[in-house]
C-alpha cells in the first residue's frame, strides 16, 4: 500500500509541472489562431497520400482551411467564457466537428479522406483536445510568472503609504503645453462659433472639431504616455530559452510520451488493425526507454552533462528509434499506404512530432522551476529598499501613467461627453438650443484650460460624484457605494480608476443611457459590478482601459444579459 502510494505520488511530482500551467479557458482566439498549422500540417501530411503533388497540397490545405474555420463560432462563444471542465469537453467536441467538416467536404474537391467519418471525428477530436491543452499550457508558462510578480509588485506598491511626500520634490514636470495649447484652439473655435466672427459651425461640425482634438491630440499622447509607463516586465526569448532548457534540464522523454500515447494510438488505428496498433504502440514505448537508458549511462560513463544527455538521446531517437519503427510499419501496414515513400513522409512528419513535443515539455519544465525559484528568491532575499530602486529605475513611471490617466480619464472623458452633447442637441428641431448647448461645452472647456497638476489622493467617493456630474444629461448613473470609499485609502484610486474606466466604456462604446454601479468589499478585496443598458461591444486592440483591467482586475468579465451589460470585477483593497 506504502509502495502504491508512493509511486501515485511521483506520478503526480512528475505532471504537475504542466498540470499547474493549464489554463481555466482553452478554447480561445489565440489557440483557434495558433491551430491552423496544425490543422494544414496534419492535413497535407498526414491525411494527403501524395506529398509530392503541389495541386494535392494545395487542396488539402484548402480543406484544412474550411474545416478549421468551422469551430470559429464555437470559439467566439467560449471565448472568455466557462469552466476548465466545459472548456476540455468543448476541445475534443470542436476537433471531433473539424474532422467531420473535413470528411464531409473532401468529395466537393474530388478528394477522398481515408478515414470513415466516426473514425476521423474520434481521431480529429483528441488530437484537438491535445493541442488545445499544449497551447494552453505555453501560455500558461508565459503568463503565470507575469501575474505573480504584477501582484507581487502591485501589493509592495499599495503597501507604500499614499502621502509619500519625500520624493514629491524629485519629481519631473509633465510637459502638457501642446495639450493645453489644442483645447485653447478648440475653445476660440466654439467661441468664434457663437459671436459668428467666422463662419459659423453648426453642432455636428463642433462635434467634429472636438473628435479631431481627441485623435490627434489627446489619444496618441495618452497611449505613449502609458507605454512609457507601462511595468517593464522580464521579456523571454523563445530561442534562448529552449537554448538554456536544453542545456540545463533533462527532457521528460518517457513522461512525455507516456502522456502522449493515446495520442499516438489514436494515430496508428487509422493506419493498422487493433492488434498491429498496439504492438507498434507498445513497441514505441520500450524503444524510448531503452534509448533513454542508453544515452544515461554514456553520459555517466563520459562524465558529460545535461546537454550532452538530451542530444544523445536526440540521436538515438533520430537514428535508432525512428529506422526501427518504420521497419515494423513497412511490414505490418505497408498495404495501407499509397507507397512507400507515403509511409515514409508520414513517418518523418511523426518522428518530428515527437521531439517537437518532448522539447516542449523540457522548456516547460524548465521554466516552471526556474521561475517558482525566482520568485522565491525575490520575496525571501530582495531588501525592500533594492526592490525600490529596481521600481524607480523603469519597472513603473508612476508620473506618466498618472498623466495618461489624467489625458484619458478626464481630458478625453470631458471632450466625448461635450461631443456627445452636442450630436444629442443636433438631432433635435430646436434651432434655439443651438447656442445654448454650444455654451455648456465651452464651460467644461474651461475646467480643461488650467496646466496640469498632480492631483492628492483624492476620496474615492467624491471622485465618482464628479464622474456623474460630467455625464450629467447624456447618461444617468448611480452609484451603490460602501462606507470604505468614503474616506482615502491605499486602494481607492485604483477602485476609483476601474469603476470610472468601466463607466466611460459603457457609454463610448455600448451607448449607455442608463449605468449602475454596484461596490462591496469582502475581507481584502473590492468586488465591483457595472451594469449598464447598452450593447456588449469589445475590441481586440489593446488600450489603456483594457491594461488597467488587465494589471489591476485580472478576473474581469464582460458579458451580455437581459438588461443589457454587466462588467464584473475585484481588485485588492488596503485600508
Amino acid at each position: 500500500m506504502l509502495k502504491s502510494n508512493s509511486t501515485l505520488l511521483s506520478v503526480k511530482n512528475v505532471i504537475n509541472p504542466y498540470l499547474s500551467f493549464i489554463q481555466e479557458r482553452l478554447v480561445t482566439w489565440t489557440a483557434f489562431w495558433g491551430l491552423i498549422p496544425v490543422s494544414v500540417i496534419s492535413a497535407t501530411f498526414f491525411i494527403n497520400s501524395d506529398q509530392s503533388n503541389l495541386q494535392s497540397l494545395l487542396t488539402w490545405s484548402a480543406i484544412a482551411l474550411l474545416s478549421h474555420a468551422s469551430m470559429a463560432p464555437f470559439v467566439h462563444h467560449l471565448n472568455k467564457k466557462g469552466s476548465r471542465i466545459v472548456h476540455l469537453l468543448m476541445s475534443f467536441f470542436l476537433g471531433a466537428l473539424r474532422g467531420i467538416v473535413l470528411n464531409l467536404i473532401a468529395p466537393v474537391f474530388l478528394v477522398e479522406d481515408p478515414l470513415p467519418l466516426i473514425v476521423r471525428a474520434l481521431n480529429s477530436g483528441l488530437v484537438f483536445l491535445y493541442f488545445f491543452v499544449i497551447i494552453s499550457i505555453l501560455q500558461g508558462v508565459w503568463g503565470k510568472f507575469e501575474k505573480n510578480l504584477r501582484e507581487l509588485l502591485i501589493t509592495f506598491s499599495t503597501s507604500k503609504s499614499s502621502h509619500d511626500s519625500s520624493s514629491s520634490s524629485e519629481e519631473k514636470d509633465i510637459d502638457d503645453s501642446d495639450r493645453q495649447e489644442a483645447i485653447l484652439r478648440l475653445e476660440k473655435l466654439l467661441k468664434d462659433s457663437i459671436s459668428q466672427q467666422s463662419k459659423s459651425l453648426t453642432l455636428r461640425e463642433q462635434a467634429q472639431a472636438i473628435d479631431r482634438v481627441i485623435a490627434k491630440n489627446i489619444r496618441p499622447k495618452s497611449s505613449q504616455r502609458w507605454k512609457n509607463a507601462e511595468l517593464i516586465w522580464p521579456q523571454i526569448n523563445p530561442w534562448r530559452v529552449i537554448g538554456n532548457s536544453l542545456s540545463e534540464t533533462r527532457a521528460p522523454v518517457i513522461v512525455v510520451f507516456l502522456m502522449i500515447a493515446p495520442l499516438s494510438l489514436i494515430g496508428q488505428f487509422s493506419r493498422s488493425t487493433i492488434l498491429d496498433a498496439f504492438i507498434i504502440q507498445l513497441l514505441a514505448i520500450l524503444l524510448v526507454y531503452l534509448v533513454c537508458v542508453m544515452a544515461d549511462q554514456i553520459t555517466s560513463k563520459l562524465g558529460r552533462n545535461i546537454g550532452f544527455n538530451n542530444f544523445l538521446y536526440l540521436m538515438f531517437y533520430l537514428f535508432i528509434q525512428g529506422p526501427v519503427i518504420l521497419h515494423v510499419n513497412y511490414l505490418l501496414n505497408i498495404s495501407s499506404y499509397t507507397s512507400f515513400l507515403n509511409l515514409l513522409q508520414v513517418q518523418i512528419a511523426s518522428i518530428f512530432t515527437g521531439v517537437a513535443l518532448v522539447i516542449t515539455g523540457t522548456v516547460i519544465l524548465s521554466v516552471y522551476n526556474a521561475r517558482e525559484e525566482a520568485l522565491t528568491q525575490i520575496r525571501k532575499f530582495l531588501p525592500k529598499d533594492r526592490l525600490q530602486e529596481i521600481l524607480d529605475a523603469g519597472l513603473i513611471s508612476n508620473e506618466e501613467s498618472e498623466y495618461a490617466q489624467y489625458l484619458h480619464a478626464e481630458v478625453q472623458s470631458q471632450l466625448t461627453a461635450s461631443k456627445l452633447l452636442l450630436l444629442k442637441a443636433a438631432e433635435s428641431n430646436f434651432s434655439s438650443m443651438s447656442t445654448e448647448t454650444t455654451r455648456q461645452v465651452l464651460a467644461r472647456l474651461e475646467l480643461l484650460k488650467v496646466p496640469y497638476e498632480k492631483k492628492r489622493a483624492r476620496i474615492p467617493k467624491d471622485r465618482l460624484n464628479e464622474l456623474s456630474q460630467t455625464w450629467r444629461g447624456l447618461t444617468r448613473i448611480i452609484m451603490d457605494l460602501p462606507p470604505e470609499l468614503e474616506s482615502i485609502s491605499r486602494s481607492g484610486e485604483i477602485i476609483s480608476q476601474l469603476i470610472e474606466e468601466s463607466v466611460i466604456n459603457a457609454i463610448r462604446h455600448g451607448k449607455a443611457k442608463n449605468v449602475k454601479v454596484r461596490v462591496w468589499i469582502e475581507g481584502e478585496i473590492c468586488k465591483i459590478e457595472v451594469q449598464d443598458d447598452g450593447k456588449l461591444k469589445s475590441t481586440k486592440k489593446q488600450g489603456l482601459g483594457s491594461t488597467l483591467f488587465e494589471v489591476f482586475a485580472p478576473d474581469w468579465k464582460l458579458k451580455s444579459n437581459k438588461d443589457g451589460t454587466l462588467a464584473t470585477m475585484s481588485t485588492p483593497f488596503y485600508y
